[in-house]
């Protein structure tokens, strides 16, 4: 079989021998990719997928959760299950393939899945006292969204949430909306409006005895077609995150007379040379775009740009925020009265941000070094007087772009590119690395040739760097047998002495051949 052959060839035999298996196991026992798959509750079973490209030989295939560890959600040997310790929350709902040492498909599949099923699953392999992490999969059950419709010109709607009763008095609920962009809704108890989309200030509210009833509904008052999108209740109670999402459609009325009349001004229009048409087209049409910066991955610095209309003064502050992919946005840099308060940014921040020191000149430019893929989002810069008064606002968009390659189990081999560097001299040294599952060197290319003696020993044989391309300024990467495992970041550094030259980052992925979407709800 292909599986078998390409284990062969990745391995090298290093299995073939327990004592090194061993040695391996305890290397890489912490380590493991994350996936996500995502399932409704109520569909009839999801797979939880966990592949190998090496022979099973006298192993135990175990499944945890980390909610539940040590507790076992399904154990497995020698082409049969052990359900002696299975934990009773699983018992009757699990089952895996019993080809899975000779196919080596050692998925778990999980029926009637419940929302208590959320969790990050752990599939590893077992050889006498030692443990080897395959997959990690963050699994989420959903609750399958409610959909609502208001008619437009309604006072108020109500986006209906429920969860069993009574709740802690230190209990918490929150809505937000996840599109265009990820906003909060509303916030109880004490909803700030420091927190809070202006769009909705003075327009929501709850119920005051919803701690008794569990009715966390949202009474939107006077909505419109700008409310439509996905709503998300979530009550924190008792550690536990409870979630329900709701579907608003405004629905507009049926054409009124005066709107008839107006169409048929405008079909006449139209007739008689479109005057009228462009006329009401350039009258009601709102254009609304937003800056956007881009930058490669690797790159030393990136400058979000924003010059000020107004003369400021000399105690004016400016916050930089980014919103992306959380609810909350981050603060980036904050400088005020031409200091900078690095007390008040985020950590992941400190150290990386810039701005000129007289504000009085307009600008108010911000420069982010280092920038990385996580980076990317909704940049917003406020300007405000000492007194709190927003003087002037601006918005622009990060992209971060990162090269992505992709490739499917089974191919010969993949290209890692990293063209138009410099030609390395003898003195320098050329490193391809990944930081997970665990930091590892790649290949490594020194004194015009292959390096292996730092090579992690799962890439041995199967990297390579061709000379004659390296000599006209091609760093890329030969990988051979992909597999999904290979899945990551990778990046290509040249150093010289210790420093380093030049870097360049590259995103792989590997699917499997029958290109099977880790993503998926399984329904009935």
């Amino acid at each position: 079989m292909v599986w078998k052959k390409q284990s062969k060839d990745f391995v090298g035999g290093l299995l073939k021998l327990s004592v090194e298996f061993v040695i391996v196991v305890l290397l890489v026992s912490q380590h493991a990719l994350a996936l996500q798959v995502e399932v409704y509750e109520g569909a009839e079973s999801v797979l939880l997928p966990c592949r190998v490209s090496f022979f099973l030989e006298d192993t135990t295939v175990l499944w945890h959760c980390d909610d539940l560890y040590p507790e076992i959600v399904h154990s497995w040997r020698d082409e049969r299950d052990e359900l002696t310790g299975q934990d009773q929350r699983f018992r009757g709902r699990t089952s895996m393939a019993s080809d899975g040492a000779e196919s080596g498909d050692l998925s778990l599949t999980l029926r009637q899945p419940h929302l208590s099923d959320s969790g990050n699953y752990t599939c590893l392999i077992r050889k006498q006292s030692s443990e080897l992490t395959l997959t990690l999969i963050q699994l989420r059950v959903k609750v399958s969204p409610v959909e609502v419709k208001v008619q437009e010109g309604s006072e108020f709607i109500q986006l209906p949430c429920q969860i069993p009763p009574p709740l802690p008095e230190d209990a918490r609920v929150e809505w937000s909306r996840s599109e265009p962009k990820p906003i909060i809704v509303h916030v109880y108890p004490n909803s700030s409006n420091l927190l809070l989309e202006e769009f909705f200030c003075g327009r929501t509210h709850m119920n005051k005895d919803l701690l008794k009833t569990g009715d966390l509904s949202l009474t939107l008052k006077y909505p419109t077609d700008r409310d439509s999108g996905t709503y998300t209740c979530t009550a924190h109670r008792d550690g536990d995150v409870l979630r329900q999402k709701v579907v608003l459609h405004h629905v507009r009325e049926k054409f009124s007379v005066w709107a008839k009349v107006l169409l048929a001004l405008l079909a006449v229009g139209l007739v008689a040379g479109g005057g009228l048409a462009i006329y009401f087209w350039n009258y009601f049409k709102t254009i609304s775009r937003m800056e956007v910066v881009e930058v490669v991955f690797g790159s030393k610095s990136v400058q979000l740009p924003f010059k000020a209309t107004t003369t400021l003064p000399e105690d004016a502050s400016v916050e930089w925020r980014l919103s992306g992919l959380m609810l909350k946005p981050t603060i980036v840099h904050v400088c005020k009265g031409g200091g900078d308060q690095a007390d008040t940014q985020n950590a992941e921040y400190k150290g990386r941000t810039e701005m000129v020191k007289d504000l009085t000149d307009g600008d108010l430019s911000l420069t982010l070094s280092q920038p990385t893929d996580r980076d990317s989002g909704t940049y917003t810069s406020t300007v405000k007087d000492r007194d709190g008064r927003i003087l002037e606002k601006k918005q622009l968009t990060l992209k971060v772009k990162v090269p992505q390659v992709k490739a499917e189990e089974g191919v010969e081999s993949v290209v890692l590119p990293c063209k138009d560097m410099f030609r390395p001299s003898a003195d320098d040294t050329v490193e391809w690395s990944r930081p997970e599952p665990w930091p590892m060197t790649v290949h490594m290319y020194q004194n015009s040739a292959d390096y292996h003696e730092k090579q992690n020993w799962i890439y041995r044989s199967r990297t390579e760097m061709k000379t004659d391309q390296v000599m006209n300024r091609d760093l890329s990467l030969t990988l051979k047998n992909p597999m999904a495992f290979d899945s990551g970041s990778y990046t290509c550094t040249v150093s010289r002495d210790g420093k380093v030259l030049k870097k360049r980052n590259v995103q792989l992925l590997v699917t499997e051949t029958d290109s099977s979407s880790l993503l998926t709800d399984h329904q009935e």
